[in-house]
């Protein structure tokens, strides 16, 4: 979109003043000031996006505008619940990444692909929300019954997961959001609280989840889908979250972070020396 766009002029731009300053000078920045362009590009997006006269895509939730008028009540519900799905959400999102880097799609492309859209197309039976990304259907999930909810969480992310064993591709933001929400629409029926706070509080927390507890991130990454002024409920959620990161982190609740590319290259490097090193040495 247009936060892409930008952010790809903006790397451009980067990587000129790189080569004419100096790669050493430009590395011996903080890393605060390095990122500095990058959140200028996330934020020009959003204000692009929700300033277009054309209007904005359809990606947003379909809520009034929030009036700010939350109870006590409302906001202990959605701080709760965005402390309650963060350390499952973080084990969901790392099943899904395990699953997009599993290499049963390489080794048998056509049976993979074939078996993966059967098994996507039977779990769509179940509700056709199951199908496509999901954030048009946030707005419609009022009405329907817990089972009914409850099964689109569960199946949302299983979809998404069988989805990438198989081969094909796609970001996990979305049919994430459809999964919090649908289990945000159940516990606020349960509650008898408004539903839109809750489950954009779990939106909030989702967003420090995939942005690795940056609750300014999540609150940008959140607004180009709900209401700006829904933006205190997602700070209430943000903020829950990124809580509840530092508390699982320090109790060994939370998945260990995949290796960074650096380890991960160093690691094949010395497993591709020590494979050479096994394999036999023909004479001449």
């Amino acid at each position: 979109g247009s936060a892409s766009w930008i952010s790809g002029r903006i790397g451009a731009t980067g990587r000129l003043v790189r080569q004419a300053w100096g790669a050493e000078q430009i590395d011996d920045l903080p890393d605060r000031l390095r990122t500095v362009p990058y959140w200028l590009a996330a934020v020009a997006g959003l204000v692009a996006y929700r300033s277009s006269p054309l209007g904005g895509i359809d990606m947003g939730f379909r809520y009034e505008r929030f009036g700010g008028d939350l109870t006590g009540t409302e906001i202990a519900v959605a701080f709760a619940f965005a402390t309650a799905v963060t350390v499952p959400s973080a084990w969901a999102l790392a099943v899904v990444t395990r699953a997009e880097e599993a290499p049963w799609s390489q080794r048998w492309p056509i049976p993979a692909a074939v078996a993966g859209a059967v098994v996507f197309c039977l779990l769509a039976v179940g509700h056709e929300f199951v199908l496509f990304s999901g954030q048009q259907a946030i707005q419609h999930l009022e009405g329907l019954s817990t089972s009914t909810l409850v099964y689109l969480a569960v199946a949302k992310w299983l979809a998404l997961v069988v989805a990438l064993l198989a081969g094909w591709r796609g970001g996990p933001i979305f049919p994430m959001y459809l999964a919090i929400a649908a289990t945000a629409v159940a516990v606020a029926d349960g509650l008898d609280v408004r539903t839109d706070v809750v489950v954009i509080a779990g939106i909030g927390a989702l967003g420090v989840i995939l942005l690795k507890g940056n609750v300014a991130g999540s609150l940008i990454l959140s607004l180009y889908v709900a209401p700006l002024s829904y933006t205190g409920v997602v700070l209430v959620g943000a903020v829950a979250g990124a809580s509840m990161l530092v508390v699982g982190r320090a109790a060994g609740l939370l998945p260990a972070p995949p290796e960074d590319e650096g380890q991960s290259s160093s690691a094949s490097s010395s497993r591709r020396s020590r494979l050479r090193m096994r394999s036999p040495v023909s004479p001449k």
